[in-house]
């Protein structure tokens, strides 16, 4: 799962840390520039620099540009927002995303779920931005899925009727042999890298050893390709 994906739960993120940032500093425009090039970054530019505000950082020339031409960029950003038709500006607004909301706390297959609700898997993962994989996270209690407006009812009624929620829910034992990198191994059980890493606690990727017992949750197309 990726978050950032997500343009509700990214922009909340975005904002607290802003948040954040203006209560360390008490200052608007060091909080937008500590936004973008750190807390500690600026900190130890207003040190090193002996300035109080964000204008002496800047007559002292103690930011990258880049820092730099960011905050008068995001302040000139909120102000034509604000006044957008002052500026000649013309915009349509579209309507707030409509969905239901369920909260899961097993792993679920996305095509089953699309199945339930009358939808396909594209739909769901297009409600779902953050998520990656062909299933709802694994080790993630209570995750909030997005469904199509009208459809919780229906859903709620047709996963109870599902005995498989995950066709390759199973996790399987692999045994690391001789030239396994976890590369190959991925591919070839239709998995990633980091899901291999993650339910191993593997920190380096280049100390697998030969006879190594690998704990692997195979992708969807593994069972389909096996029971084809």
């Amino acid at each position: 799962i990726d978050e950032r994906k997500d343009p509700e739960k990214s922009t909340r993120a975005a904002l607290k840390f802003l948040k954040d940032l203006h209560t360390w500093f008490n200052d608007w425009h060091l909080a937008l520039a500590a936004y973008n090039r750190g807390q500690r970054g600026i900190g130890s530019d207003l040190k090193f620099s002996k300035s109080v505000n964000f204008n002496q950082l800047v007559e002292r020339e103690a930011l990258p540009k880049e820092t730099e031409n960011f905050v008068p960029k995001f302040m000139a950003c909120v102000i034509i927002g604000e006044n957008y038709q002052d500026y000649g500006f013309s915009l349509d607004f579209e309507e707030p995303l409509n969905y239901d909301e369920v909260v899961l706390d097993e792993v679920i297959d996305l095509e089953v779920i699309a199945k339930c609700v009358g939808t396909t898997e594209a739909e769901i993962k297009k409600l779902n931005p953050a998520l990656r994989a062909w299933c709802t996270p694994r080790n993630y209690s209570s995750f909030k899925l997005k469904l199509p407006p009208g459809t919780k009812e229906r859903f709620i009624i047709n996963i109870a009727k599902v005995k498989d929620l995950t066709p390759g829910r199973g996790f399987i034992r692999y045994k690391v042999r001789k030239g396994d990198i976890l590369g190959t191994i991925a591919r070839k059980y239709y998995t990633t890298v980091y899901a291999i890493k993650r339910d191993n606690k593997i920190r380096n990727i280049n100390r697998i050893r030969i006879g190594q017992i690998l704990i692997i949750r195979p992708g969807r197309k593994y069972f389909h390709k096996k029971s084809g």
